[in-house]
């Protein structure tokens, strides 16, 4: 690796490429798909349905001798996969709920996030900090979340909560929290980047 000496040129060269990008987090609370799962029925006859209407889905790939898998044997997989998406119905309905309780009345009076979320019996819960364009840390989450986070406005009673956004495993609504400036840090904290970057250029 470069000498520090070294590692410092090319921090003082590159400094745009050392660049942290905006980061926020949020509060928020989750609707956990598994907490629907028992409420919810499916029949052997949507089973079929769904076996009839994706019959592709269920036939390989093989050109010359496609087979078709029989019903039975992929029964389980087609009850298990249309539970789970009436269980998130259920879940975004009630998130959908959630953020209905929190628009702000005919006279502008908004509620609390935090009220609205006791009164539901629900746990309030803080992100970690993360980017437009990084994975939310410890959350099954696609880009959707990020881009929901990152359109919230904390000072606007209507915007500084979304709308309900589905995860992997849950569905949440989130609540603005704080905000980090984009920045590019002290060579301090680089040093070890630095020197190894300084090192491949050389």
């Amino acid at each position: 690796a470069a000498t520090t000496d070294e590692a410092r040129k090319y921090f003082e060269k590159n400094k745009e490429d050392f660049r942290v990008p905006e980061k926020i987090n949020v509060r928020y609370v989750s609707f956990p798909i598994s907490n629907y799962l028992s409420k919810v029925q499916v029949n052997d006859i949507e089973a079929t349905e769904h076996y009839t209407n994706h019959m592709d889905k269920y036939t390989s790939d093989d050109t010359n001798n496609p087979a078709v898998m029989p019903l039975d044997k992929v029964r389980p997989e087609i009850l298990a996969m249309l539970k789970h998406d009436k269980a998130l119905r259920e879940a975004k309905d009630s998130a959908a709920r959630f953020v209905a309780a929190l628009v702000p009345d005919r006279n502008g009076k908004a509620p609390v996030f935090g009220d609205v979320a006791e009164k539901g019996g629900l746990k309030i819960a803080t992100s970690k900090f993360f980017s437009l364009r990084e994975d939310v840390p410890n959350l099954k989450v696609d880009r959707d979340f990020n881009r929901a986070a990152f359109t919230l406005d904390p000072s606007d009673p209507e915007q500084y909560f979304s709308d309900p956004v589905a995860g992997e495993d849950a569905v949440y609504v989130l609540e603005a929290k704080d905000r980090r400036k984009s920045h590019i840090p002290d060579f301090s904290n680089v040093v070890d980047t630095a020197a190894s970057l300084a090192g491949i250029e050389a």
